[in-house]
C-alpha cells in the first residue's frame, strides 16, 4: 500500500484529529469530532464537567423520618400511650431542625426536639402521646420543619382509637302491677353497652325492704360480667307479693362506665288478697298429725292455734300434701280445736 494513502490517527488530549494525504490536491482534513467542550485533566481524570457524567454527590443536608404513620390503634378512655418518631441526617452537612408540632393537638401531643442541630449519619428523637378523652376514632397530623433543601417540611399522619364503655339500664322505672299474694311476676331489665369499649359490670344490689322482689342472676353466672359493644344482658326481675301491701325496691349496678359508674331502677308492685281461709278441726280421740287445708295457702301468711293459742314452732306447710303436718311431741292431744287461717293463692 501506498504511504501517501496511509491514514494517520493522531490522539490528542483535546481530540482525535485525522490526516489523511490525498492524492490530488495533498491537503489536510479533520475528519474527527471534539467530543467535549472542556478538556479533561492531562492524566486523564474526569472532572466531571462533561455532559452524562454524574461527579459528586452535593453537599446538603436530608431529614428522613422512620416512618410517616404513627398508629395507637384502641385505648380505653383515660389511658395513656407513647410511641416514638425518629428523625435522621441523612445527608451530609448538618441539619437545622427548626420546629415540630402538631396540626390540631387535642388527643395527641409531641415532645420537644431533644436536638436542634444533627451531624450527618445521627439522630434525635421525638415522643408522641395519646389521651382518648372520648370513644372515637382520632386522628393528626405531625410537622417536621428543617433546613433540608428538597424537603424542608416534611409530615407524619398520626391515629388512634379510644375506648370507652358506657352502661343503659332500661327501663329504669318498672310497675308490676297488682298482683295476687302467693303469685309470681316476672320482668326483665336489660344492661346494654352503647360504647365502643367492653364494660364490665362489678355489681349488682338489690333493695328491697319487704323482700318480695328477686334477681335472678343464675344464668349469668358470678359476676363480674362482661358486655361487649353495641350487646346487652337481661335481668329477670321477679316479684312475688306475700302482703296486701304496695312495695318498692331499687336495683343498683356498678361498671366500668367512667362518667356513670352506678345506675339504679326503681321497681313499684302492689299485694292484693285473692280470698282468705279459716279451716277449722277437732283432734279425734286417736290424735293425727296431719291437717290438710281447703285451699292453697300463701305460706308466709299460715297461723296455726290450739285450743285458741297461736303457736308458730312445732308444725310446718307440706307443700305435696297441701297440709299441715305437727312434730310429733307438738301433735295435739284429743279433742284439741285447731285453727288454721291463711291467705288464699290467686290464680297467677
Amino acid at each position: 500500500m501506498n504511504r501517501s494513502n496511509l491514514l494517520v490517527c493522531l490522539l490528542a488530549a483535546v481530540s482525535v484529529v485525522c490526516v489523511s494525504s490525498d492524492e490530488g490536491d495533498g491537503k489536510a482534513r479533520d475528519t474527527g469530532t471534539n467530543r467535549s467542550s472542556q478538556a479533561d485533566t492531562a492524566d486523564g481524570t474526569d472532572t466531571g464537567d462533561q455532559p452524562g457524567d454524574t461527579g459528586s454527590a452535593p453537599i446538603a443536608p436530608a431529614l428522613t423520618l422512620s416512618t410517616t404513620l404513627i398508629d395507637f390503634g384502641p385505648l380505653d378512655y383515660g389511658g395513656e400511650a407513647q410511641l416514638s418518631l425518629e428523625l435522621e441526617n441523612t445527608g451530609n452537612e448538618d441539619l437545622e431542625l427548626t420546629q415540630a408540632l402538631l396540626e390540631t393537638g387535642t388527643v395527641f401531643s409531641v415532645s420537644a426536639l431533644e436536638a436542634a442541630t444533627l451531624p450527618p449519619g445521627s439522630t434525635t428523637t421525638l415522643t408522641v402521646t395519646f389521651q382518648p378523652d372520648a370513644g372515637a376514632s382520632f386522628t393528626d397530623r405531625l410537622l417536621v420543619q428543617s433546613n433540608d433543601p428538597a424537603n424542608p417540611t416534611q409530615f407524619a399522619m398520626i391515629a388512634g382509637v379510644g375506648l370507652l364503655a358506657t352502661i343503659d339500664l332500661s327501663p329504669s322505672e318498672l310497675d308490676f302491677g297488682t298482683v295476687y299474694l302467693g303469685c309470681t311476676e316476672t320482668a326483665e331489665v336489660a344492661v346494654s353497652n352503647p360504647g365502643n369499649g367492653d364494660l364490665t359490670v362489678s355489681a349488682i344490689d338489690l333493695n328491697s325492704a319487704s323482700g318480695e322482689f328477686s334477681v335472678d342472676t343464675a344464668e349469668l353466672g358470678d359476676l363480674p360480667w362482661t358486655v361487649s359493644p353495641g350487646t346487652s344482658l337481661q335481668l329477670p326481675v321477679r316479684y312475688t307479693p306475700t302482703a296486701e301491701l304496695p312495695n318498692i325496691a331499687y336495683l343498683f349496678v356498678d361498671s366500668s362506665d367512667p362518667f356513670t359508674p352506678q345506675v339504679v331502677a326503681l321497681f313499684e308492685a302492689t299485694g292484693e288478697l285473692y280470698d282468705r281461709a279459716d279451716d277449722r278441726f277437732e283432734q279425734g280421740r286417736t290424735p293425727t298429725d296431719t291437717f290438710s287445708l281447703s285451699q292453697a295457702p300463701v305460706p308466709s301468711t299460715i297461723a296455726v292455734s290450739v285450743n285458741g293459742v297461736y303457736t308458730t314452732v312445732g308444725w310446718a306447710w307440706d307443700e305435696a300434701t297441701n297440709s299441715v303436718v305437727f312434730d310429733a311431741a307438738e301433735v295435739p292431744v284429743g279433742g284439741a280445736a285447731i285453727r288454721i287461717q291463711y291467705a288464699v293463692k290467686g290464680p297467677c
